[in-house]
């Protein structure tokens, strides 16, 4: 799973549904997949959601267009999400370790995502 083009949204109220998000970020482009974090036992909503773009500017845009924007009377953040360890590891980013026992996947920076704009500055 490439998840380079792929926004984590915070700070989302527990009234926020998919449908909203999918409304919200589709103004900068398709989306692939939209997934709001819910409690196992409650199935309420954690407060933060990842949208996957089919195109990594369709997701910068979002970035700098969403950050700090007031949505839901809250304020969203909205960053590049971060890779989880294990999968960082298994796609050979380099510093990531993987689980005793884990196989290891490529060479140093094989596959670790290239975003455009990184280290950004808002305006």
């Amino acid at each position: 799973r490439d998840d380079s083009s792929t926004v984590r949204v915070s700070n989302l109220s527990a009234n926020t549904t998919e449908a909203d998000l999918k409304e919200l970020c589709s103004a900068f482009g398709p989306i692939r997949r939209v997934f709001l974090s819910r409690d196992h036992q409650t199935g309420e909503t954690k407060g933060f959601a990842f949208v996957a773009f089919h195109q990594i500017f369709d997701a910068q845009k979002c970035v700098e267009k969403l950050n700090g924007f007031g949505y839901d009377h809250l304020i969203l953040r909205v960053e590049w999400s971060k890779p989880n360890a294990n999968n960082a590891a298994a796609r050979g980013v380099p510093g990531a370790t993987a689980p005793p026992g884990a196989p290891a996947m490529g060479g140093p920076g094989a596959g670790a995502p290239s975003r455009p704009g990184f280290g950004w500055k808002r305006e």
